[in-house]
């Protein structure tokens, strides 16, 4: 392979001094932060329901917006696909990861 290789930046900090060799390793070593649920706009494909989010959680289904809430396993990476039936309520949730 040459020339760069394609990279994101996720995040940048700047200092007013240089940092010491130990305050980079605490640094380094800091957890990362799960980027927050979301759901994207859901869309119809024939017959069946697309949903699409960002972040990490666990979908999670009910018949009534109230509940009972039943996570779908195994835990489906997004997107996911749901067949509509006529009749039938489906509300959907992230639980959001821990």
């Amino acid at each position: 392979m040459s020339g760069p290789s394609p990279t994101t930046v996720d995040e940048v900090r700047i200092y007013t001094r240089a940092l010491s060799d130990a305050e980079i390793a605490v640094l380094a070593q800091l957890p990362v932060e799960p980027e927050p649920s979301k759901f994207l706009a859901p869309t119809i494909a024939g017959a069946s329901l697309r949903l699409d989010w960002t972040g990490t959680g666990h979908l999670e289904w009910a018949p009534q917006v109230t509940g009972p809430w039943q996570k779908i396993t195994p835990a489906p990476e997004p997107p996911y696909m749901a067949d509509i039936v006529p009749g039938e309520n489906r509300f959907y949730r992230l639980e959001a990861s821990r």
